[in-house]
């Protein structure tokens, strides 16, 4: 049954590519990157993100979803999400244009989802591990 619900969750998401998640009912405007080259491109070289605005990275499955922040302009928080919608990790992230100093950002545990917000979004709105995000469909 999860696996209809999720696959559902999916194909409604594929039809439109802007979405809202809610964290401790706090909602969360997100662009959708759910195919590889979206996921790839992230939020790179981009210069501004609205306050409560952000980006989820869906994958088809649980994996160690591993993060950089080359050619990313602005500081974010980067959740990591398992696929029962509980936080496992947060990391704050800053700019990196060389990418030998790069610093890689991943979690502790597998994830499906990864949200990408400003800098300081998490502690500001109290979000931590072990909070639950809600899909707004």
């Amino acid at each position: 049954m999860k696996k209809i619900i999720f696959l559902l969750f999916l194909f409604l998401l594929s039809c439109q590519h802007q979405s809202t998640v809610s964290i401790n009912d706090q909602d969360i405007i997100v662009e959708i990157a759910d195919t590889f080259e979206e996921r790839a491109q992230g939020l790179m070289f981009r210069e501004h993100l609205d306050e409560y605005a952000g980006m989820i990275f869906i994958y088809p499955k649980e994996q160690h979803a591993g993060f950089w922040m080359k050619n990313t302009l602005i500081s974010l928080d980067i959740i990591f999400i398992d696929k029962d919608f509980k936080i496992v990790d947060i990391h704050t992230a800053q700019p990196c244009v060389n990418e030998d100093e790069c610093i890689p950002y991943g979690p502790t545990e597998q994830v499906q989802y990864v949200l990408e917000v400003n800098a300081g979004y998490a502690e500001k709105n109290g979000i931590k591990k072990g909070d639950f995000i809600l899909f707004n469909l």
